[in-house]
């Protein structure tokens, strides 16, 4: 098999080839330091700046990203996340009622379903309620904003700001499950149970696999090129409407 490699490698394979296909690949392209040195963080999102859309992607040894898998095979949103006031506006008490009207009518669009109850629930809307009243209402933004400012997937202005990843020893990488994209010159923040020395995985869809240099991380896997390799996997509007 050869291979080409690059600041990013893509591989098509069936599935009962791609745990063989690990050990070749990896070694390859990585293995800079197949140990145990890994940097244990916390799962909050709340050290976040200010205007990071944060998305999950399936992966089977995350909590959220099992729950993300039971509805889409892509990525999943997390949401608007901020730490700062980005508007100067009183809390009412008919903001939670508001929101749960808005966003029942744009959730399925953008992979935006509840990961804290039941997959056997449509995915609406208690969590999205309750992540508007934590990033968005306290932040006095209003429903209507808080939907504007989610519904902004364009490219322009931001970066990558946010991974959450454990380190994998079988195949000595980290594999991503969050991903945060935020204004461009915000802090870079790494959690969960990563290698500090370790390259970059995102989970394998339909066999196809994702690989990303630790030094160049955030030059590659960016906002623009998570659109055309994520987002718009499932959900093609984004890049049909979404030109920047």
């Amino acid at each position: 098999m050869g291979l080409q490699i690059g600041t990013f490698v893509q591989l098509k394979m069936t599935r009962n080839k791609l745990q063989r296909a690990f050990s070749f690949t990896m070694f390859l392209f990585l293995l800079e330091n197949c140990s145990s040195n890994t940097q244990s963080e916390s799962d909050a999102i709340s050290h976040l700046t200010r205007g990071a859309l944060t998305f999950v992607l399936p992966d089977p040894s995350d909590l959220l990203g099992r729950k993300c898998s039971h509805f889409s095979r892509h990525f999943c949103f997390l949401g608007y996340v901020t730490n700062e006031a980005d508007f100067t506006r009183e809390k009412k008490p008919e903001d939670a009622a508001n929101f749960f009207k808005s966003v029942q009518n744009i959730y399925q669009q953008i992979n935006w379903f509840d990961l804290l109850t039941s997959p056997s629930n449509d995915g609406c809307c208690n969590f999205q309620v309750g992540t508007y009243l934590l990033y968005g209402q306290a932040f006095g933004i209003s429903p209507l904003q808080y939907i504007r400012l989610v519904l902004n997937l364009g490219s322009n202005n931001r970066q990558l700001t946010y991974i959450k990843a454990h380190y994998n020893t079988r195949v000595c990488l980290n594999i991503v499950s969050q991903v945060g994209f935020g204004p461009v010159g915000s802090p870079f923040v790494t959690k969960g149970m990563h290698h500090k020395y370790a390259h970059y995985m995102l989970p394998p869809v339909n066999g196809v696999v994702h690989l990303f240099k630790r030094a160049s991380v955030r030059q590659t896997l960016n906002i623009g090129w998570f659109k055309a390799n994520v987002l718009c996997e499932a959900q093609s509007w984004i890049c049909n409407t979404i030109n920047n």
